[in-house]
């Protein structure tokens, strides 16, 4: 929780070797990558960093950051889309999921969820989000369609529990 990068390693059949690191951002800029997701593509990271609120872009082919984007208080997970072209984060205390395009290297949209959208999945053909609302015991499905997604749904799915028993 308190390195500013991610670790690179190649797998070769059954050897690993460490190639180095990449830093997610300068000192309070990117704090505390929380989760990463790596795109269809392999040529994109997106890292969530919980302590400054914020997401990093990071180009895989160059090994540098491109972006390191405002997300709002406690951002979450993230997810890729099939195409690799958008990652979808989780914004916890903004109720709300925000799609990052790979392209521009910019947010393209953010979308209103359910209450503390904490967790994502993106459905195999790329056309829908499913995002789990922690508080509010909800499922939002977030139609995908860049800059003009939308919540289509969101649905009562039972609790949605939260383990923290290994965490701090």
């Amino acid at each position: 929780m308190r390195s500013e990068g991610v670790y690179l390693y190649s797998f070769t059949g059954s050897s690993v070797s460490y190639d180095g690191e990449i830093l997610s951002g300068s000192p309070v800029e990117a704090d505390a990558p929380r989760r990463v997701a790596v795109s269809p593509d392999g040529n994109w990271a997106v890292l969530t960093n919980v302590l400054s609120d914020n997401a990093s872009l990071i180009d895989l082919q160059t090994n540098q950051t491109v972006a390191v984007l405002e997300m709002g208080d406690r951002v979450q997970n993230v997810e890729f889309t099939p195409d690799s072209r958008y990652a979808v984060v989780c914004c916890f205390n903004s109720n709300s999921v925000k799609l990052i395009d790979t392209q521009t290297a910019s947010v393209a949209v953010e979308v209103p969820a359910g209450t503390r959208a904490g967790v994502v999945k993106i459905t195999p053909d790329g056309s829908m989000a499913c995002v789990g609302n922690i508080s509010a015991n909800t499922i939002s499905f977030i139609e995908l369609d860049g800059a003009a997604s939308s919540e289509i749904a969101e649905v009562p799915c039972g609790t949605i529990g939260v383990s923290w028993a290994c965490y701090g």
